[in-house]
């Protein structure tokens, strides 16, 4: 059965985002939404090790990939709420997408929904961390499909 926050496009999932934070209106609403996909998301087993941890996070991020049929399965967790929610959000986006389409992803959701602006600057640092090791991992991914 699919999951409907991430069955769909990579358009369509950034679009259910923005629909959905863009309807909370204030920032305070924003803040608990984060928080709270941080409370719900799974914190996969084994995953907190200095391999899998992204460096340029003041908070502690861990994310792993594997490729499954050409795409990306990907899992993360984090030692702090709020950054666990931006990370739970970057899943609902690109777990589960082709490679080549991660790699290449214009993740539009960051500035239309505003989180970018209003990010602190460590945590705005430690997002940019977050999607460049995903997108490593496409890479990665691309050039084990390849050879």
């Amino acid at each position: 059965m699919m999951d409907p926050a991430t069955d769909g496009s990579l358009a369509e999932r950034q679009e259910r985002i923005v629909e959905e934070m863009n309807a909370l209106g204030d920032w305070m609403a924003k803040y608990e939404y984060l928080v709270d996909l941080g409370r719900r998301m799974d914190s996969p087993e084994g995953i907190r090790t200095e391999e899998h941890r992204v460096p340029g996070c003041q908070a502690k991020v861990w994310i792993t990939a594997g490729m499954e049929d050409g795409r990306l399965r990907l899992a993360a967790d984090s030692n702090a709420l709020i950054t666990r929610g931006l990370v739970a959000l970057l899943l609902r986006v690109l777990d589960g997408q082709p490679a080549e389409e991660i790699a290449a992803a214009e993740l539009t959701f960051l500035d239309r929904t505003d989180l970018g602006a209003h990010l602190s600057p460590s945590r705005a640092n430690g997002l940019a961390a977050m999607v460049k090791r995903i997108r490593s991992y496409a890479e990665q991914g691309l050039e084990g499909e390849e050879g």
